[in-house]
């Protein structure tokens, strides 16, 4: 780790890099994040080596996202040093940050609290039908967002024996997937709702 102090040249660059934002929150995060990386070791002599270097030091002491904070600043402020001819390559290359994820977070609901959510919305509306199916579609068939909101009523077909749902599977391929009985109850009284607004 450099013990040298920043030099007014190397925090000239630093000062006119972080007043390109305008906000005094992130300035002062940039400023502070290119100090430290500077006294690891002068910017100036950056390259791949140090910065996998350093991200195995950091990986001991912080988390991923903070990591990946790090190096997202490192890497937009070299990009600028090389905008302005001070460099030719980035040192920080962002494939080699590790996974973010926020495990503070749950990564799934239960199946209580999918079914409590399910139950919490109101039926007695058009508004109501559409998002108690939407929200069954995806938390009982497993439906991403995007394909359940890109449904059109053709995309339905009743065979006799239960109502089916055709989708736009990987590779292009057209998958058909049968659906709960009490989904197709609850899919023709928000039909039947659509078709009387339409009126």
């Amino acid at each position: 780790m450099s013990k040298q102090g920043i030099s007014p040249q190397i925090q000239n660059r630093i000062d006119e890099y972080c007043a390109r934002y305008p906000s005094e929150a992130t300035r002062s995060a940039f400023r502070s994040e290119l100090r430290q990386a500077h006294e690891y070791l002068p910017l100036k002599k950056w390259n791949q080596t140090v910065a996998l270097e350093r991200l195995r030091k950091l990986q001991v002491t912080h988390s991923a996202r903070s990591i990946c904070l790090k190096f997202q600043r490192l890497h937009t402020y070299f990009n600028w040093e090389i905008d302005k001819g001070l460099r030719k390559t980035n040192p920080v290359d962002l494939k080699t940050l590790p996974r973010v994820r926020d495990m503070s977070a749950p990564q799934a609901l239960t199946a209580a609290e999918a079914s409590r959510l399910i139950d919490s919305v109101p039926k007695s509306t058009w508004y109501g039908l559409r998002d108690y199916f939407a929200l069954c579609l995806m938390l009982l068939h497993g439906y991403r967002i995007s394909t359940v909101t890109g449904m059109n009523w053709e995309d339905f077909e009743d065979r006799g024996d239960g109502l089916y749902l055709r989708t736009l599977a990987k590779n292009g391929v057209i998958q058909s997937k049968k659906l709960r009985p009490d989904l197709t109850q609850v899919y023709g009284k928000f039909k039947t709702r659509t078709e009387r607004a339409r009126c």
